[in-house]
């Protein structure tokens, strides 16, 4: 019995040698089980927001249904129905913003480190709204400078938000940068 126990133990090390990832699901290839659990993650999240949503609307009927007249029981339900509503369109918009990250990095999980390409990704994405951002800000600044008509209080607000545009904008392309040169270190 020993000497069978013995043997079995001297196998393992040739067996991990023949296959060393062999206990590992998808063996050695990089598997992202991360990136491929967020979305349904999501998924799950924005339905229990519906349900929670459907219970405050019906909650927020229901008060105003049984009010009587009464003003502040009506204006109670309302606001609990805007609310709800509310919440469910921000859990939908943070669905939105996932699907759209998890799309943009579908082959994160081909990748050596899957979570820096991520984060690449998602300052990439993030300056790419920053800039558009700065783009609005410029044509509303020039808006102001044309409808202003030379008063000084739109002169100067105008004046503002392009130094602080430019300011901005420099900042956050110096981010991207600073954010490519740091991964590509490798740290």
């Amino acid at each position: 019995m020993f000497e069978t126990f013995a043997h079995w133990l001297l196998q393992i090390p040739s067996a991990v040698a023949a296959a060393p990832c062999g206990f590992m699901p998808g063996g050695c290839t990089i598997v992202n089980t991360g990136a491929n659990l967020v979305p349904p993650v999501a998924q799950l999240l924005v339905y229990t927001a519906a349900s929670v949503c459907i219970l405050f609307i019906v909650y927020g009927g229901a008060q105003m249904i049984l009010s009587f007249g009464d003003d502040g029981k009506v204006t109670q339900g309302r606001m609990s129905v805007i609310y709800a509503m509310v919440g469910f369109g921000l859990s939908l918009g943070a669905q939105t913003i996932i699907s759209f990250f998890a799309a943009r990095s579908s082959n994160a999980s081909t990748r050596a480190n899957p979570i820096v390409s991520l984060i690449e990704e998602a300052v990439d994405v993030m300056i790419e709204l920053f800039n558009v951002a700065f783009i609005i800000m410029v044509i509303v600044a020039g808006y102001r400078l044309v409808f202003g008509r030379g008063e000084g209080d739109q002169l100067e607000a105008a004046k503002r938000m392009l130094i602080w545009g430019i300011i901005g904008a420099l900042l956050v392309n110096l981010g991207r940068v600073l954010t490519n040169i740091i991964l590509s270190l490798g740290l």
